[in-house]
């Protein structure tokens, strides 16, 4: 049996070895495979690292564990890697197998959010914020807070509401003034 693996630009093609369960691959078989500290690492070696900086061009340093350098590395990447992504783990092999030049295959993502961590998702026709507790917008004395237990609350020095067509304002009980 053939497996086909296919990159955008690479295509490698293994034979299962005898006595390897499914999904497992044999490392130790590729025709470009070194030894560090004891770990067999190849073309197909897939490692984790922690993403340590970016250095003056804005390029992604990371440290990983077989690091044979003893300090962050520069790594290639195929998605932008930002300031806030610094300390973040990353997935990440290696250009023709070597250690010195990590390629960052993607970010780990953690299912535990931060307190103060807000999702945005902007796609061009809407723009979604979501908060855990409450979401703020202020500007000036004006305040419009939406909370978790569903209040809309809007504030300020003067508030307008027009409509073109009819402006409802319903609720269990409306008051005014």
């Amino acid at each position: 049996m053939e497996i086909q693996l296919v990159d955008s630009s690479v295509e490698v093609l293994r034979t299962p070895q005898p006595g390897l369960k499914p999904g497992r691959l044999d490392i130790g078989s590729d025709p470009i495979s070194r030894e560090v500290d004891g770990i067999q690492c190849s073309i197909s070696h897939v490692a984790t690292a922690v993403i340590k900086g970016l250095n003056a061009r804005g390029e992604p340093l990371v440290d990983f564990r077989t690091n044979p350098c003893g300090e962050p590395l520069r790594a290639l990447t195929i998605l932008p890697i930002r300031e806030k992504d610094i300390s973040r783990e990353a997935v990440i092999i290696f250009d023709d197998g070597d250690l010195m030049r990590p390629i960052i295959l993607g970010l780990l993502h953690s299912q535990q959010k931060s307190e103060g961590e807000v999702n945005i998702v902007l796609d061009g026709e809407s723009l979604v914020l979501t908060g855990t507790r409450e979401i703020v917008l202020r500007c000036g004395g004006a305040s419009m807070t939406l909370t978790r237990a569903g209040k809309v609350l809007i504030q300020g020095e003067y508030v307008l509401t027009r409509s073109k067509g009819v402006n409802r304002i319903k609720g269990a009980s409306v008051q005014i003034n």
